[in-house]
């Protein structure tokens, strides 16, 4: 098996790089566009069983990106504008699943599932209201084929254990007398027939076999051009280590390019609305993109339907074939990174808890650090640049290459940054089961940089959570002359303390208040490569000036514990400078950070994934 070990190995890494800059897959082209949650939640769902590190990491990638995706949506849909769909949503759940994702977003949409079973099996559509809507046909159009029972949805969702004895009847039932599943959406019957034999297997082992002979027959009479797609099907229906089986593995691995894909091939049909029958339907065209105007509803059923698309991109069919092949290749364990005792010690939790500040020696691998130190400084300089200075807040009015939202500028930026091993140092120290990324941030204090005044963040921050901190990661070793950070220790327990600023005005004020509520001031930590620090949102903060001769490089990550809703309490006429300065900095990271959000709404956007639990 080292000839399938190895095409998974060159799979694996050709669909991780054939992600989009935002780390969605795409592929396919119809009159609805380009698919991006669809796509991405099938192909995630084939990495996340993969025996490999690096593609189950891009399917925990894929679920951040689709747990937060349409997130005021119950379901998923073939693309962004697009209404949610049963077939979408199952692979989006289903990705989940493997990657052991949950909690209400999964929750919500297997309600929203359940919806969508009817007579028959599990319909695309079960309202064609908002489907009928997005393609602009009056309300009388029969959308009754879509709102349906779709043997290849039904084949789909009977992959999730939730559905599957449900749905197995159905699927026995609309078993075609050659042994083969027919799909409504798809011109290769081996697709549906590769899921609904994975579901029935168990509950009927002789439909099963039916499907087996319906297979090997097909593989007899197939061209020597057959696409990678169908041969992948097959080999998925067929037991290992037949002639016929045979014959399908030898011509994938011949089949595969130099760059690690498959050949795309697939066709992707959409009938009419109306159209219960699409195997009977002659005439079908690709879709090139090009219609004559459509003046009339009947212009843009005539137009818009009876089409196909191939995934040109190669990504479904390469999605396909590496599922197939992964079940034959040796397994290994997925192991999830679980932070315990050994990274964060007990006794450094309690100190965390205790003076609301902690330092972590040795939590990441230095030379992990400095290998994503040259990526993480390019997308820092380059995004201060083009930040307009007046447009930053007096506090961080400073000395500093500033800048937020690294974890979209680059592959490496965003694996470092939504990073298990981050995130479950956050988890221990929250004391939490899942954890959120609120935004990243970095603090580049060069040679004369000023000293960081004395604040909380929390006071600055939109999420009305007491669960949330910072963790501190230095880029470059921290010494005595580089701008160490200053902690009051204990002052995160006497929660918002107002105007920081007065702490800067007097240091004496400072010490007073410090003796007067039994809090101290430790001296400041060196901090090394792979070292890191951590505070949280009410600890009173701030950073020596850099006195040396190198630039102090940080870079910081904000994470909450799951379940937050969003707040920025009003200031009322007679609030100070500083409390209206909060307000504004509140509303600026609430729009930013929580698109389309508003005050009292869960925090979950597309900004903050679930990065742990």
């Amino acid at each position: 098996m080292t000839a399938v070990a190895d095409a998974v190995a060159r799979g694996t890494r050709a669909l991780t790089d054939a992600r989009s800059p935002d780390g969605f897959w795409r592929d396919f082209w119809t009159p609805a566009g380009v698919s991006d949650a669809w796509v991405t939640g099938y192909v995630g769902a084939v990495l996340a069983a993969s025996p490999l590190a690096a593609g189950r990491a891009a399917a925990r990638e894929a679920w951040q990106l689709l747990e937060c995706d349409r997130f005021r949506d119950a379901g998923w849909g073939y693309g962004p504008a697009v209404p949610a769909d049963a077939d979408s949503t199952c692979w989006a759940q289903r990705l989940a699943e493997g990657v052991g994702g949950g909690g209400e977003r999964t929750a919500a949409a297997a309600r929203w599932l359940e919806g969508h079973v009817v007579a028959g099996g599990v319909t695309t559509y079960a309202d064609a209201g908002p489907i009928r809507g997005f393609l602009g046909l009056p309300a009388d159009t029969d959308f009754g084929a879509w709102c349906a029972a779709h043997d290849c949805v039904t084949a789909a969702v009977a992959g999730l254990p939730a559905f599957r004895a449900r749905l197995v009847p159905a699927l026995l039932s609309a078993q075609r007398a050659d042994g083969s599943w027919g799909g409504y959406w798809w011109f290769e019957p081996a697709y549906a027939t590769a899921l609904a034999v994975e579901a029935v297997r168990d509950a009927d082992p002789t439909a099963a076999a039916r499907a087996v002979e319906w297979a090997r027959e097909r593989v007899r009479a197939l061209p020597d051009a057959a696409p990678a797609f169908t041969l992948a099907c097959l080999l998925r229906v067929l037991p290992p280590g037949g002639a016929e089986a045979d014959e399908c593995l030898t011509r994938l691995l011949t089949a595969q390019a130099a760059d690690g894909r498959w050949r795309g091939g697939v066709r992707l049909r959409v009938p009419r609305p109306d159209e219960r029958t699409p195997d009977a339907v002659e005439g079908w065209a690709r879709w090139l993109g090009a219609t004559p105007p459509l003046t009339t509803p009947e212009d843009t059923l005539r137009h818009t339907f009876t089409i196909y698309s191939l995934d040109q991109a190669g990504v479904f069919t390469t999605a396909t074939v590496l599922g197939a092949l992964q079940a034959l290749a040796p397994e290994s364990a997925v192991v999830t990174v679980r932070v315990g005792a050994d990274v964060v010690p007990d006794a450094l939790v309690e100190a965390y808890r205790r003076n609301g500040h902690v330092t972590i020696p040795g939590a990441l691998d230095a030379a992990e650090v400095t290998g994503v130190r040259p990526a993480l400084v390019e997308a820092v300089y380059a995004l201060d640049a083009a930040t307009a200075k007046d447009d930053r807040s007096a506090m961080d009015r400073q000395a500093l290459v500033r800048a937020e939202g690294i974890w979209h500028h680059g592959a490496a930026a965003r694996r470092f940054v939504l990073g298990e091993r981050l995130a479950g140092i956050a988890a221990r120290l929250l004391g939490a089961e899942r954890v959120r990324v609120f935004h990243d941030q970095a603090f580049f204090k060069p040679p004369g940089g000023g000293r960081t005044p004395w604040h909380q963040d929390r006071y600055f921050w939109p999420v009305d959570t007491d669960r949330i901190l910072t963790v501190w990661v230095p880029l470059s070793p921290v010494g005595p002359a580089s701008g160490r950070l200053r902690f009051v220790s204990g002052s995160h327990r006497l929660g918002s303390l107002g105007d920081a600023d007065r702490f800067n005005r007097s240091d004496a004020e400072l010490a007073a208040f410090a003796r007067d509520n039994g809090l101290s001031l430790p001296e400041p930590e060196e901090l090394p490569v792979g070292s890191v620090s951590a505070h949280a949102g009410w600890t009173l903060h701030g950073a020596e000036p850099n006195t040396g001769t190198t630039t102090r490089e940080a870079l910081t990550v904000i994470y909450f514990a799951d379940g937050a809703r969003l707040a920025n309490p009003a200031v009322g006429p007679d609030g100070t400078a500083y409390e209206r300065q909060a307000a504004q900095v509140r509303a600026k990271d609430l729009a930013r950070w929580f698109p389309g959000l508003s005050a009292g709404d869960r925090a979950v956007s597309r900004e903050n994934p679930l990065v742990y639990g």
